[in-house]
């Protein structure tokens, strides 16, 4: 499948989850065997549907052929900076839409505005939640790299899930 269609999948089962939360069904138990205690717990603090959306981008990296327990992990927390505030269905839908640049990092603030900051800065924002909580360094490595944009191996895979 190509990225184009990857990338349509993805926002078009974000919108329905983004205001029918019930439609996410992450696969916690599969995310548990692939996760250390520190990931674990971060990975629970994220709403149900960036869980799912985690687990999808895992799933996805294995069915490429990936073994690397490290990226699969990386997969699962990837998005675990968005746990930082919460978003409304309609911010949830903006900020997926809509990505403006330049945003500060912090502080976070709240209603659409947070969100936004949250859609650009989250990568960079887990890199220091993953860190604070003792995750694999590995596994926050590559979300760093991910986070800067970087042109790795793992990132690309990443990215490309």
């Amino acid at each position: 499948m190509t990225g184009v269609l990857h990338r349509l999948i993805n926002k078009s089962g974000r919108t329905i989850q983004a205001f029918l939360p019930g439609f996410a069904r992450p696969d916690d138990a599969f995310a548990r065997q692939w996760l250390d205690d520190a990931g674990w717990r971060l990975y629970m603090q994220m709403d149900s549907r960036d869980r799912s959306h985690c687990v999808l981008v895992a799933r996805r990296l294995l069915a490429s052929g990936v073994t690397d327990r490290e990226l699969i992990a990386a997969g699962l927390l990837h998005d675990v900076g968005k746990s930082l505030l919460p978003f409304s269905a309609w911010q949830r839908v903006i900020s997926h839409l809509w990505r403006p640049v330049g945003l500060p990092q912090t502080p976070l603030q709240p209603g659409l505005r947070g969100a936004l900051q949250l859609r650009e800065h989250h990568e960079a924002l887990a890199v220091r939640m993953l860190s604070e909580a003792g995750v694999d360094s590995r596994v926050t490595a590559i979300i760093s790299d991910l986070a800067a944009g970087a042109d790795s191996a793992a990132v690309q895979q990443l990215r490309e899930a």
